[in-house]
């Protein structure tokens, strides 16, 4: 199924990727793009942005409510709904060289565009490592929560900056020191 300009003569500005850096640009964009010549098209796997900074907070707790937070929808990062989101995963990317290309979605659907923008980001593991399919993320998380609260001892290996900002959540939530462990 090929998908023409949405309908009208305007440019397609295509951005693959609605992570930070791919729901930024699209966000942008929005403001600046001339809506009467281009359709501005996110497109991205799942149908929201997730504010990755809450994220650990939220894999070990309910408290702050961040369930509500965290998950950003899509279609709400246009300004003034200049923009057009499709939840849809790239199986392929077609080139023509001096003109225009097309993205295929693995549904089969083409879209063409003018300018592509590709923001496919990255894949997180372990706690914050979400499920792609809306219906299943919350039970993800209650699952998470509740292999936190079960657990006896807590490992984490690494240091870095995911690493520690999940060691200061669990602190928070079970403020027993190393020192405390050893007598």
């Amino acid at each position: 199924m090929v998908r023409s300009n949405l309908g009208n003569n305007k440019k397609n500005v295509v951005v693959v990727g609605g992570g930070g850096g791919g729901a930024t640009t699209a966000r942008l964009l929005s403001a600046k793009l001339d809506s009467s010549r281009y359709n501005l098209i996110l497109i991205n796997p799942r149908p929201y942005f997730i504010a990755w900074p809450a994220t650990l907070r939220a894999a070990v707790s309910d408290i702050d409510n961040l369930d509500e937070k965290i998950f950003v929808p899509l279609d709400k990062v246009f300004h003034n709904g200049n923009g057009t989101f499709l939840q849809g995963k790239v199986k392929d990317i077609e080139t023509d060289p001096g003109n225009r290309g097309s993205v295929v979605l693995e549904s089969g659907e083409t879209i063409p565009y003018e300018v592509l923008v590709l923001s496919p980001g990255s894949i997180w593991t372990g706690p914050i490592a979400f499920p792609e399919e809306d219906e299943k993320v919350k039970d993800f998380l209650r699952n998470s929560r509740a292999a936190f609260q079960r657990a006896q001892n807590i490992v984490l290996a690494g240091g870095g900056s995911v690493g520690i900002e999940l060691a200061g959540e669990i602190k928070d939530l079970w403020p027993v020191s190393f020192r405390d462990q050893a007598s």
